[in-house]
């Protein structure tokens, strides 16, 4: 498989789970809005059961730890499009 840069610079396999989860990120970074971010992160607001529910997010599937990864790594995206010369 071709090789690929993350963006801390290390190089990868494009077939490794380094360069999917920063895809992934990446994903999630691109939506178009903060809302639609929110919602892939953190699930879509239903109200069931006389109460409000989210379901559907990162959240519900894979856990609060898993989430906190993916935002920081989210933030590094983010800080380096800010900083393209660092």
């Amino acid at each position: 498989m071709p090789m690929v840069q993350l963006i801390d610079g290390t190089e990868v396999d494009s077939a490794s789970e380094e360069w999917r989860f920063e895809c992934e990120c990446r994903h999630i970074l691109n939506l178009p809005t903060l809302e639609e971010r929110r919602a892939w992160l953190y699930g879509r607001a239903e109200f069931k059961y006389g109460r409000t529910m989210f379901t559907g997010g990162l959240l519900q599937r894979r856990g609060e730890e898993a989430v906190k990864i993916i935002e920081a790594k989210m933030m590094e995206l983010w800080k380096a499009r800010q900083n393209p010369a660092a």
